[in-house]
């Protein structure tokens, strides 16, 4: 089966993307007025709260990793997620879904000057010329099918621009392969935009922060996840805690590289990362994006908070009935979807750096 051209992919969009401005994909999972965000984000605070998973950062954070499933399914979740986010431009790692329809990237950035959010456009940080121009010769692909492909990052840009009227975002899509070239890529483009923000006195945290898209588990025959049956309260119950391990083992104070390896051979097959053994949609998102938050701080480490997980089964969906907002697949004991909220935080304790170009680990 071919890869759809750049034609085919903007006339299956919701909103169509114009040359300045990004549209929108996915106009059934995620809001499309700004009367149903409102509602969403309104919706979102009630209970039942996600039940927290133990100490939170105190202070705004550097970074998150923040579901992009379904707002009535994943709102609380990415809620608490965000709520830490205070910078006003934030970085937004996408889960490359159908990577393979395009050539082999370093990671890839859009052209437009916005993106469409309910709440009114959202300009694209000059921070992305900036550091395009720091990675030479490194290439930096700008592909904007791409990213009219691709819907994680469009409800990480509606969420914080509802919170945020002043945000200004930086989208980027990561490439998919081995974790080498994962953790290289990004450590290399975070530093670059290490040097661009140097250049314009930001900090991190402060001024710019990175927000990695990613849900969690993806269980059902349908998905090809069926490790504990084809479904069923037991196997659900199972693939929790299996996901809930892998944030307190892996994200749960300072995040190492020998971490990192261990958690993306949970997910990968270790001779082949485009096979799952579990199947987290954020595979490569998550180590890119890690490894970009140690180019961005350098001389310290990242320290990691799990602050909840939900599954589209273990708490009912947002109670708001607008369409065309809805749901864009089913959730049962047979097919559900995991939802992780972490936040990451800088110690910059001397010598105390895990991530590190020369101790990449090798494919």
């Amino acid at each position: 089966m071919s890869a759809p051209s750049p034609e085919e992919i903007s006339a299956a969009m919701a909103i169509s993307s114009t040359h300045r401005m990004r549209g929108l994909k996915d106009g059934i999972g995620f809001p499309t007025t700004a009367e149903a965000m409102a509602a969403v984000y309104a919706a979102s605070a009630l209970p039942p709260e996600p039940a927290p998973f133990g100490p939170v950062p105190l202070g705004p954070a550097i970074g998150a990793i923040a579901p992009h499933d379904d707002f009535l399914y994943a709102g609380r979740v990415l809620r608490r997620a965000l709520e830490r986010i205070e910078a006003n431009t934030v970085v937004i790692v996408g889960t490359f879904h159908r990577y393979r329809d395009f050539p082999a990237m370093f990671g890839s950035f859009d052209s437009r000057e916005s993106w469409w959010s309910p709440d009114g456009a959202v300009p694209v940080s000059p921070l992305r010329e900036a550091a395009i121009a720091h990675m030479k010769p490194w290439p930096t692909p700008v592909n904007d099918a791409a990213h009219d492909q691709e819907h994680s990052i469009e409800p990480i840009v509606a969420w914080l621009r509802h919170e945020n009227p002043e945000l200004e975002i930086l989208p980027i899509l990561p490439p998919g392969g081995y974790i080498d070239v994962l953790c290289t890529s990004g450590w290399l483009l975070g530093t670059a935009l290490r040097k661009a923000m140097q250049e314009s006195g930001l900090e991190m945290g402060r001024d710019v922060a990175v927000v990695i898209s990613a849900d969690a588990i993806h269980y059902g025959e349908d998905f090809g996840q069926t490790r504990y049956g084809p479904g069923g309260i037991h196997a659900h119950d199972k693939a929790v805690s299996d996901d809930k391990r892998f944030l307190r083992q892996y994200f749960s104070g300072a995040v190492t590289s020998s971490g990192l390896l261990d958690f993306f051979n949970e997910l990968v097959e270790e001779r082949d990362p485009h096979r799952y053994r579990w199947a987290w949609c954020g595979r490569f998102a998550i180590p890119f994006g890690i490894s970009m938050l140690e180019g961005l701080t350098e001389g310290g480490r990242i320290m990691g908070w799990p602050l909840a997980y939900e599954t589209s089964m273990s708490a009912p969906p947002l109670d708001v009935a607008m369409p065309p907002l809805g749901f864009t697949g089913p959730a049962s004991y047979e097919h559900f979807v995991g939802y992780p909220a972490v936040a990451f935080t800088f110690d910059p304790s001397k010598g105390a750096g895990e991530i590190r170009l020369a101790d990449r680990p090798k494919s």
